[in-house]
């Protein structure tokens, strides 16, 4: 037996309660950011993940060095990462997130949930005209209407102020519970996703992978569309995928969700389109062209209502926020961003998998491939922005 093997042996007892200690102030310690107590007068506290991390993984590895415990490690971590990745994401995403609108789109969105909880987009009332231009009456995340009459109406789009607006039945602090729920179902899209393209011990990692992502994390926890808008599409491509053939239709419908929740994301249809050619042919890709076709229409009457036509949003022309001269610019930022947020493997797994996708014509594989590369060429073109946060774009 091995010096190690046989120190691990010894040592098993004291590893097994190190394990069950520190893996779970780690975990507590990550959701809650921290936390201190005190039990029969000795104080306890935790406020970095690190080292208790650290205790687990070094006592992990060693009880790993038994072959026996090893194999009993690796099938809880089978069936035990995916819950553990959506009970972690969950909890983070609830924990941190805070009932309050401290940007202009946070408050754009949750001032116009309570629009549409009032009845109504148009605020003609706000505009006063005695001394001042009708465009200085209107507020942060507003936009003046001219036609039919001068008032102010939402800049942003519908789509998730609608969900926030729906889950406000349940009180105001429901609205906020919007966004940590998208990231929740984001990761469980992934793993479906995966399984469906791939196989369950790469959607396992998958979903791993994107619960830990910090661009995902910090998004979950604010009123924003990004979570929301992602796991539409994630789930949009892994209904598509799939052989039965109403699940077309659905994909269909969340791809127009998707596109009502960020309309400058309507190119990415050709990958649940692709998706559902692949699995069901012309006719698989009907069905998700009639799941989409209602959400993509209220989408242009409500466009046409409030800016005056079905592709003009409150930001005005699309046409002025793209300029190829921005291409080198956003391709530093991007990059540099993923690589500092998720380190350079997953951008080097997804570009690896990408060119094997290619020369092994994996047919059902390449509408995922298709999609992210547009996602990236859209925002290469898309007007640059100065933080590591907006690499939630991609």
């Amino acid at each position: 037996m091995m010096p190690l093997t046989r120190l691990a042996a010894h040592a098993a007892p004291v590893l097994w309660l190190i394990l069950g200690v520190a893996a779970p102030v780690a975990l507590f310690t990550w959701v809650s950011g921290g936390f201190r107590l005190t039990v029969f007068d000795w104080r306890i506290a935790s406020f970095s993940v690190r080292r208790p991390f650290a205790a687990a993984a070094i006592a992990g590895l060693l009880l790993a060095v038994d072959p026996r415990v090893r194999a009993r490690m690796a099938a809880a971590l089978r069936y035990g990462l995916v819950p553990l990745s959506l009970a972690g994401c969950a909890a983070f995403a609830l924990t941190h997130a805070a009932p309050v609108a401290a940007a202009a789109d946070m408050h754009g969105y949750v001032a116009q949930a309570m629009d549409w909880w009032s009845g109504s987009l148009s605020h003609p009332e706000w505009i006063d005209v005695r001394f001042f231009p009708p465009a200085a009456s209107v507020p942060l995340g507003y936009v003046l209407q001219d036609a039919p009459a001068v008032a102010a109406v939402p800049q942003y789009p519908p789509g998730m102020s609608l969900h926030m607006a729906a889950a406000r039945v349940f009180g105001d602090w429901a609205m906020y519970a919007v966004a940590p729920l998208g990231a929740v179902a984001l990761v469980a899209g992934t793993y479906v996703l995966g399984r469906t393209l791939f196989d369950d011990t790469s959607a396992r990692l998958a979903a791993a992978v994107i619960a830990c992502n910090p661009v995902l994390l910090a998004q979950a926890t604010i009123p924003m569309s990004d979570t929301v808008a992602a796991a539409y599409w994630t789930w949009s491509l892994a209904l598509a995928a799939s052989p039965p053939p109403g699940l077309q239709a659905v994909a269909g419908v969340l791809a127009g969700l998707a596109v009502t929740v960020r309309p400058n994301l309507a190119p990415l249809l050709v990958g649940p389109a692709g998706c559902a050619l692949a699995a069901a042919g012309f006719a698989g890709l009907l069905r998700l062209g009639g799941g989409a076709a209602p959400a993509l229409a209220w989408l242009g009457w409500h466009n046409q209502r409030l800016y005056g036509s079905p592709t003009t949003s409150g930001y005005g022309s699309l046409t002025g926020f793209f300029s190829t001269s921005y291409v080198m610019t956003n391709a530093q930022r991007y990059a540099t961003w993923l690589w500092q947020t998720m380190s350079p493997l997953p951008l080097v797994g997804f570009a690896l998998e990408s060119v094997a996708v290619f020369r092994a014509r994996r047919v059902s594989q390449l509408p995922l491939v298709l999609l992210a590369a547009v996602a990236i060429a859209i925002y290469l073109v898309y007007q640059p922005w100065p933080h590591w946060t907006f690499s939630r774009f991609l």
